[in-house]
C-alpha cells in the first residue's frame, strides 16, 4: 500500500526485515541520497514497498529554480529498468504534458538497460535530459518544436559572432526566453504543498539529516553480511565418496 508523503516510513529499520533485494534496494537509497547532496537532488523513501521520491531543482538551464518531483518504483530493478515518472509538471520536449512518462531509452528500451545502472546514474541522466532535450524522439511535440526553434536561434547567432562564455550564455539565455516563461508558467500548475513534508526544503526549510543514520544502518548491514557468510558452514557434498 502507498503510503502519503506525510506518512513516511522509517527507512533504515525497515531495511533490517527484509530480503537481499531490498537491502540492495537499501543500498542504492543510501547511496543515492549521499550522492545528491553535491547533485542538487534528494531522495526519500515514502513507501515500505519500497516507492521513493525525488526531488530535483536545477541550478542552470531552461528549468533553473523550479522545484520537481518524481516518482521511482523499482519493479524488477537491477534486472530491468525501474519505472520513473514526473508527478510534478513538466514542460519537457521528452516528458509528456499528462502523465509525466518520460522518453529516457535506458528507460524504455531493454537493449539500453544495463543492470550495473544505479538509483544515482539514473537520476544523472535525468538531470543531463532537462539540460539537452532530445528533440528527435518528443513526448511534448509543442515542447519540442518550441525547444527546436530556439535553440536553431541560438545557433545561428552564436554563429556569427565570436563570443565569450559569458556573452554566449546571455546569448542563450535570450534566445530561450520565452521558451522558460512558458515551462516556469506550465510548472506553477503542480501542487507541490504536497510534498512539503517529505522535502521541507520546498517551503524554505532545512529537515532532518538523516545521511548520518542511514549510512550506519548501512555499515551494519554489511558487517552483518560479512559475519554471516563467514559463520556459514559449506554444504555438505554428497558426491564425495565418489570422487577419491
Amino acid at each position: 500500500m502507498d503510503l502519503s508523503p506525510q506518512q513516511v516510513p522509517q527507512q533504515s529499520q525497515a531495511a533490517m526485515k527484509f530480503p537481499a533485494k531490498y537491502k540492495m534496494l537499501f543500498e542504492n537509497y543510501v547511496i543515492a541520497k549521499r550522492d545528491g547532496r553535491a547533485e542538487h537532488y534528494d531522495i526519500k523513501q515514502v513507501s515500505d514497498e519500497p516507492v521513493y521520491h525525488i526531488l530535483i531543482k536545477p541550478e542552470y538551464g531552461i528549468y533553473r529554480d523550479q522545484f520537481h518531483v518524481l516518482e521511482l518504483k523499482p519493479g524488477d530493478f537491477p534486472l530491468k529498468p525501474p519505472r520513473l515518472i514526473f508527478l510534478t509538471k513538466m514542460y519537457h520536449t521528452n516528458v509528456s504534458a499528462n502523465g509525466g512518462r518520460i522518453c529516457l531509452d535506458i528507460l524504455n528500451e531493454d537493449s539500453k538497460w544495463v543492470p550495473t545502472y544505479d538509483f544515482s546514474s539514473i537520476i544523472r541522466n535525468i538531470l543531463l535530459l532537462l539540460e539537452e532535450p532530445n528533440n528527435s524522439s518528443p513526448m511534448n511535440s509543442e515542447a519540442a518544436a518550441r525547444h527546436a526553434a530556439a535553440l536553431k536561434a541560438y545557433k545561428s547567432t552564436v554563429g556569427l559572432k565570436k563570443l565569450t562564455s559569458k556573452e554566449a550564455d546571455q546569448v542563450r539565455d535570450d534566445c530561450f526566453a520565452e521558451f522558460k516563461t512558458i515551462a516556469d508558467d506550465f510548472a506553477r500548475g503542480s501542487k507541490l504543498d504536497e510534498y512539503v513534508k517529505t522535502f521541507p526544503v520546498i517551503s524554505g526549510k532545512s529537515g532532518e539529516d538523516e545521511l548520518p543514520e542511514l549510512e550506519e544502518q548501512l555499515a551494519k548491514m554489511k558487517k552483518k553480511t560479512v559475519v554471516d557468510s563467514a559463520t556459514t558452514k559449506p554444504a555438505a557434498n554428497r558426491w564425495a565418496k565418489y570422487q577419491k
